[in-house]
């Protein structure tokens, strides 16, 4: 999605995060086969847990652009436009994942309207973010109204952190004994305002200046989130005998911590620049970077250009930055055709 006025803070904001998204997708397939404690899986935890960024700090960025009043669309452009791209981006990227992945099963496949509808309502992992940000964009009209008052908008973030991201961490804890997500279900508020709080959020700190001292307590508080992260899956894994990732929801309280921390910290370090050239086209073609990354990456896993006996770590590191240096230059290139540009990447 294209940014008329970006800053230098923005770009960095969202190349940082698709690395983070790519880091996220080599890790994930490799994450439930390693020996839980073993020094490979404690560095992936690690890894997951310190990237929980990259998805929710999308969320932030799209809503700094959408909400902003000189920056939002009308109607009739969000849909004709903006929302437009997106289901088209949707439904051509679908589409080349569930070929490719067919193609390297080698499984009888019949093509057909009603098959491929199944196969892009289950989706690829990662392209749910579009699906996301398509029902953002539908509601943001009505979220504009909301941050147009910093009160008002302070209450709904209140909400959702009440509602959606506490209300996410004591389900789980205290369901056996209470039947807490019964309850819940009755009130349905975390589905009505799931990711809309990040969408808010990031207004909400583009807008306003939070404080040092907040700034600084909230780095804290992220940097023991992931630690916090790391060890409690380390002791549910090590219980269960296999990987738990029941903490790696994106509305949980210290998934939330590390965005908020990350958005602030490069905020505040790259606020005053101007956004050189190079970062500019980077940030420009990274929307392309996280469509096309998976195909990719799993190119190069089919390719196997790495020793089965190289370490896993290494493995990681190299895998994750030849996916994003090569779907880097797919975008860009893709980024230089006119119709390309505008509804495919």
């Amino acid at each position: 999605m294209e940014e008329k006025n970006r800053s230098y803070y923005t770009d960095v904001l969202k190349i940082l995060s698709v690395l983070g998204i790519v880091g996220i997708s080599v890790i994930s397939t490799k994450w439930s086969a390693a020996s839980v404690g073993s020094t490979s899986w404690i560095f992936m935890t690690v890894m997951q847990s310190a990237l929980r960024f990259a998805f929710p700090a999308i969320i932030m960025i799209s809503g700094i652009k959408y909400l902003s009043p000189t920056e939002a669309p009308t109607l009739r452009k969000l849909y004709s436009g903006d929302i437009l791209r997106l289901a088209i981006k949707l439904v051509f990227w679908s589409g080349l994942y569930i070929v490719f992945e067919k193609l390297l099963s080698k499984e009888e496949y019949t093509f057909g309207i009603k098959q491929y509808i199944t196969d892009l309502t289950t989706g690829q992992n990662h392209l749910w973010l579009i699906y996301g940000l398509i029902g953002l964009l539908i509601v943001s009209p009505l979220l504009k109204k909301i941050v147009s008052d910093k009160k008002i908008l302070e209450y709904f973030l209140i909400v959702w952190i009440v509602f959606t991201v506490i209300g996410n961490i004591t389900v789980p804890i205290l369901d056996p004994y209470i039947n807490l997500e019964k309850r819940l279900e009755t009130v349905q508020m975390s589905a009505a305002i799931h990711f809309s709080g990040y969408f808010c959020l990031g207004y909400y700190l583009d807008k306003y200046e939070i404080k040092k001292p907040l700034r600084i307590l909230t780095y804290f508080l992220s940097a023991l989130s992931i630690v916090a992260f790391a060890a409690v899956t380390y002791h549910f894994s090590a219980n269960e005998g296999r990987l738990v990732g029941t903490f790696l929801q994106n509305t949980l309280p210290m998934t939330v911590l590390i965005p908020s921390a990350f958005f602030l910290f490069v905020k505040n370090v790259f606020r005053k620049q101007t956004s050189p050239k190079a970062i500019a086209f980077i940030s420009k073609a990274s929307f392309g970077v996280y469509l096309c990354h998976a195909v990719v990456f799993k190119a190069i896993e089919q390719a196997a250009l790495l020793p089965k006996d190289f370490r896993m770590v290494y493995q990681i590191v190299i895998t994750t930055v030849v996916t994003y240096l090569i779907s880097l230059i797919i975008s860009a290139i893709l980024n230089c055709i006119p119709f390309v540009k505008k509804y495919i990447v």
